[in-house]
């Protein structure tokens, strides 16, 4: 009983030593991750700048990174297209997203 007792602590202290590193590591890997995706969108863009669902998406990424001005541009920009091209339901979803992201819910 006393073995296992030891084993238990012995886990505990491990999990309080690796779980904080290993979750901060987390976090990189995601604005890793956001900033491929903004890239890859950007470039889609760049060959297909009349597609209002890359603007959706790029906005996302966007506003995952932290760079909200940026995706309120972006969500703007595909409002524009998305009117243009008659795009009915992306243009409900930008404007969605619009919205929240100006009550700060999004």
């Amino acid at each position: 009983m006393l073995e296992l007792l030891v084993v238990v602590a012995i886990i505990g202290i491990l999990v309080g030593y690796v779980a904080p590193r290993y979750f901060s590591q987390l976090g990189k890997s995601e604005v890793t991750a956001a900033r491929a995706q903004i890239d890859a969108f950007e470039k889609a863009l760049r060959i297909l700048p009349d597609y209002a669902a890359a603007y959706r998406e790029l906005g996302k990424s966007l506003r995952d990174a932290g760079r909200t001005r940026e995706a309120e541009e972006s969500w703007g920009q595909g409002v524009v297209v998305a009117q243009q091209r008659r795009d009915t339901q992306t243009l409900k979803e930008l404007l969605v997203l619009l919205k929240r992201l100006k009550q700060g819910t999004g």
